[in-house]
């Protein structure tokens, strides 16, 4: 086959390119990839996919919903300072999670090393010079090793970072900005580079231990990148599927860490120390709900105030009740992981009929599609306890539809995102009431019609 035939040449029954060409000491050089997957990889064929989405949407709807979604992402999470204190409590047990997995299971990255108890004594003295480096301050033991961690790729946090053209808005509006606007943009800057240390603390304790037991700084940086959920890595459709959804990307990348995490062997065959920990999860769960539930006080019914916490605190939160058996103290779960969580919990409370059989068939379904699928799907969730098929039906409406439309179609369904009312609707054995005195005594006056 001469050289314009491997150019033109495709997979049968495909158009995708058979062969990718390089070069090697200037001459050129064709590489047939087996897997059809790694192929469509290697050749940027999944660009086709965004270009696809651009060219129905035309460039200007692109612009304004990658815009858009920008400035929640910039409000949920960069400028966001309840981000660097509980973010990092997640991080923590699912980067744990993942050394586990792979110090443990056959082919491994650093299997043989035992990394945890480093990565949690040099935690927050790696966050601190992690942090110190991002502000330009030097002088720590770790910076020698922040600059390889960097220039090795390890660092992940697509939601933390801009694209070209809003990076090159943000510099213009630095060059005209006035001194106020000035102080104000430095806060921003300081609690984003806050949010980014802690986004890659865990990450960066657990390369240096890696690096310190000896491991190559290529599988230090690949262990560092998948700790918890690598932004970097996208499927074909990600980038737009992102402009419709926030977070679409990052919960299936999340998904598929825990997978990888909690899957293989050791290489006798037994269980990994993942595997292990995730048993260890659900027994804990277990033992500490049927504390709660017996150390708690009780309400005027008689039932354990364990019973009153809401329904989200239980789904994403280790709960410890107080030594006044009234308040509790809460820890939040990772994602994921909380679903492993939600079994031992239930296995307490159906033991100490806080739940029947139907409550925890509905509980396991709504924490696995809490903890498992991308938000489009999270409607799923509430099929063992929605009333009826037309609250499902609203449900459905309000996760389906793209996030720039989640107000009007909240609104326009009277559900928010928990399933709740966000007006009072008429009453069919009475006469119609007036608009305004439909609002809940909650709403604010500035929201009310």
């Amino acid at each position: 086959m001469n050289t314009t035939d491997m150019r033109t040449a495709t997979i049968e029954g495909t158009k995708d390119p058979k062969y990718m060409s390089v070069k090697v000491g200037g001459e050129e050089v064709f590489i047939e990839i087996k897997s059809p997957a790694l192929n469509r990889a290697m050749q940027n064929l999944g660009a086709q996919q965004y270009e696809a989405t651009f060219e129905v949407l035309n460039k200007s709807t692109t612009a304004f919903l990658q815009w858009f979604q920008n400035m929640r992402r910039n409000m949920l999470i960069n400028y966001n300072p309840s981000w660097f204190l509980i973010n990092p409590i997640r991080d923590i047990q699912t980067g744990i999670m993942f050394t586990l997995a792979e110090e443990s299971k056959e082919g491994g990255l650093v299997y043989g090393e035992s990394l945890t108890a480093d990565i949690l004594k040099n935690y927050f003295p790696v966050a601190g010079a992690y942090f110190a480096n991002l502000r330009g301050k030097k002088g720590s033991d770790y910076d020698a090793y922040f600059e390889e961690y960097q220039a090795a790729g390890a660092p992940t946090g697509q939601t933390l970072t801009r694209e070209i053209e809003e990076q090159q808005q943000r510099l213009e509006n630095i060059i005209a900005e006035g001194s106020v606007k000035s102080k104000v943009r430095a806060l921003g800057d300081l609690i984003e580079d806050a949010n980014t240390a802690s986004e890659n603390a865990v990450r960066f304790a657990a390369y240096i231990a890696a690096r310190d037991k000896g491991v190559s700084v290529q599988k230090a940086a690949l262990l560092a990148k998948n700790m918890t959920v690598n932004f970097n890595r996208k499927g074909e459709a990600s980038s737009a599927a992102n402009l419709f959804y926030l977070f679409f990307n990052a919960a299936v990348q999340g998904t598929d860490q825990i997978v990888k995490a909690m899957s293989g062997r050791s290489p006798t065959g037994g269980l990994t120390k993942a595997q292990m920990a995730g048993i260890a999860i659900a027994t804990s769960a277990y033992a500490i709900t049927k504390h709660n539930i017996e150390a708690a006080d009780e309400d005027d019914d008689g039932e354990s105030l364990y019973n009153d916490l809401a329904p989200y605190d239980k789904l994403m939160s280790w709960n410890f009740v107080r030594a006044d058996g009234k308040t509790f103290f809460q820890l939040p779960l990772p994602y994921g992981y909380g679903f492993i969580h939600t079994i031992g919990r239930l296995a307490a409370e159906y033991e100490h009929d806080a739940i029947d059989v139907g409550d925890v068939s509905a509980e396991i379904t709504a924490a696995f599609v809490h903890h498992m699928l991308p938000p489009p799907l999270g409607f799923l969730g509430a099929v063992g306890t929605a009333d009826d098929a037309t609250e499902i039906a609203k449900r459905g409406f309000n996760d389906l539809v793209p996030d720039i439309f989640e107000f009007p179609a909240t609104v326009a369904t009277n559900m928010n995102h928990f399933g709740a009312p966000i007006y009072i609707e008429d009453n069919p054995l009475l006469p119609p009431a007036p608009d305004s005195s439909k609002a809940k005594r909650s709403t604010e006056k500035g929201y009310r019609v």
